[in-house]
């Protein structure tokens, strides 16, 4: 992997020693991407305790896989209450980004076909977010008599995000 000053253009920041959490989060590009608002938010020192660290870290790995929708929700339900007392904004722009990345299908049964439905995560928790789901999937076998609902969380094809150059995504896993 090539890590010339010239393949690391788009690449972000690393912010160690960079502009405050507080004021990197204002700026646009950034505002748009998960990973970004997980990176200022470890680099805010002090303020995050090590469990919820940890936890921001295997959110943060769960996004750059996109191999299990699913874990990822879970990963996020996780740090979504202790997120949100102390950095709400940022906890809402996660929020937010990561219902741009996935959507949930439904279908009645296997033999059906499903239908995809946006995600949206304003249940507080996943067992509200599930239950939600739940009752969508209810209707969709009500349509379809003896069918046993099927319930998936996909990632969308590409991922909404302008902190890395294709290069370094590339070469980095």
């Amino acid at each position: 992997m090539d890590l010339s000053f010239s393949n690391l253009n788009h690449a972000m920041p690393v912010l160690i020693g960079g502009p405050a959490p507080a004021a990197f989060l204002d700026e646009p590009q950034y505002a748009r991407c998960g990973h970004a608002i997980i990176d200022a938010l470890l680099a805010e020192s002090g303020t995050t305790d090590p469990s919820l660290a940890d936890q921001l870290l295997d959110l943060k790995f769960a996004l750059l896989q996109r191999r299990d929708a699913e874990e990822t929700l879970a990963h996020f339900y996780r740090v979504r209450s202790p997120l949100e007392q102390g950095h709400y904004l940022a906890s809402y722009r996660l929020r937010r980004w990561l219902e741009r990345q996935m959507k949930v299908s439904v279908s009645p049964g296997r033999d059906y076909p499903a239908r995809s439905y946006p995600l949206r995560l304003t249940p507080s928790s996943i067992d509200a977010l599930f239950a939600s789901i739940r009752r969508v999937a209810r209707n969709e076998v009500q349509r379809f008599p003896g069918g046993f609902p099927v319930v998936r969380f996909h990632f969308l094809n590409r991922p909404e995000c302008v902190t890395a150059s294709p290069d370094i995504v590339k070469n980095s896993g």
